[in-house]
């Protein structure tokens, strides 16, 4: 087999599959809880295949952030599908999410906080990432219900090939190419629901893919050299994408959608054009 088949077979099809699948499947069933549920557990299962097979065979116990990484979304895809999303307050939600976070970061950033540890920044940082995090997760989320699904999914796959680009170009290839993966997911994802104009709770995935990008990034910037400038530009895209669709509200579906995309793209414009400088 051509190697540039054996590369586009787990890093595009294996990905895009699963999570096509699990976003059909999902618009057959009833609205409600499980249909975000199962779409996010989806996205989560098809972006750790796509690394299993793609990039790498992640270790037990774990050894390295990148081994942290994969079981922690593992267990976001868990949290996705037995969550109970609507049954609970945004404030009980908030705080799981960032009890949450802030474990996963502690985890997958163990070996530069032992540097740091027992100082205050050592606390800071877990808590500071996690609370950007959530902030982010609160953004997908309010996109999604801004706009339809398929919109939300395609933008979710542009902002990923934007990351992948970003951490192949501060150093990052590795990361990069995960981020890829993804992308190939939401793309996926995308073109099953424009095709079935189902709308459904993002907040599932808006979870599963904040626990994606957002460890890659943290990974980018702790590990593999990326600029932090650029890290928070990326970071900043969805919060600002959440508060264009809240301003034109009242606005025409088209035109959220124009802003949405206009704004994840400039804010990852500026952050490529970062790194390069």
């Amino acid at each position: 087999m051509h190697p540039l088949v054996q590369t586009i077979v787990p890093t595009v099809l294996v990905p895009a599959a699963v999570c096509g699948v699990s976003v059909l499947a999902a618009s057959l069933l009833p609205p409600g809880r499980w249909r975000g549920a199962l779409v996010g557990a989806g996205a989560a299962a098809a972006w750790c295949l796509g690394v299993w097979f793609a990039v790498r065979t992640p270790r037990w116990p774990p050894m390295q952030a990148a081994d942290w990484q994969f079981y922690a979304v593992m267990v976001a895809g868990l949290v996705a599908l037995v969550f109970p999303w609507g049954a609970t307050t945004a404030w009980q939600r908030g705080m799981s999410g960032f009890v949450f976070f802030a474990v996963f970061f502690v985890l997958l950033a163990h070996r530069f906080l032992a540097g740091l540890w027992p100082g205050m920044a050592a606390m800071a940082w877990p808590a500071g990432l996690a609370a950007f995090a959530l902030l982010n997760v609160w953004a997908v989320a309010g996109v999604a219900r801004s706009v339809q699904a398929a919109a939300t999914c395609g933008a979710i796959m542009v902002f990923s090939v934007l990351v992948s680009a970003g951490l192949a170009l501060g150093g990052a290839a590795t990361l990069g190419h995960s981020a890829g993966i993804l992308a190939a997911a939401a793309g996926a994802a995308w073109v099953v629901s424009w095709t079935l104009r189902r709308q459904m709770d993002g907040l599932p995935a808006a979870f599963a893919a904040t626990v994606v990008l957002g460890g890659l990034l943290g990974q980018g910037v702790l590990f593999g050299g990326l600029d932090p400038a650029a890290a928070i530009w990326f970071g900043a895209a969805w919060p600002v994408a959440a508060m264009a669709t809240r301003v034109l509200r009242h606005c025409g579906g088209k035109l959220r959608v124009g802003f949405v995309l206009g704004v994840l793209a400039g804010c990852g414009g500026v952050a490529l054009w970062q790194i390069k400088t």
